[in-house]
């Protein structure tokens, strides 16, 4: 079985941890369309807020259209990516992953 997705990003979260694993800080921000330029600029400037050891810790989801082999439905879940991936939506007009 897999699953898969049409890497259309509708949402990004992210979780900061600190050195005991703790989370101190959880952002999420999910729509019911593909993010706009508006959507990733505003995620963008919270993002731009965090310091460089929270950026270094950071775990990354985006919210994505996914399909798996039992049928042909489609639902919306939590992919799990990484901070290489989110700078790329972050600082680029056209994205996919």
């Amino acid at each position: 079985m897999g699953i898969y997705t049409d890497g259309i990003v509708f949402g990004i979260c992210w979780t900061v941890r600190d050195e005991s694993d703790e989370i101190v800080d959880y952002y999420e921000k999910k729509h019911d369309t593909k993010l706009t330029m508006k959507q990733i600029q505003e995620i963008k400037k919270d993002f731009d807020k965090l310091t460089e050891p929270q950026k270094t810790g950071l775990s990354v989801k985006f919210y994505v259209s996914c399909s798996d082999t039992y049928g042909p439905n489609t639902y919306m879940d939590w992919w799990p990516s990484n901070i290489n991936e989110l700078d790329k939506i972050l600082n680029e007009i056209h994205f996919t992953f």
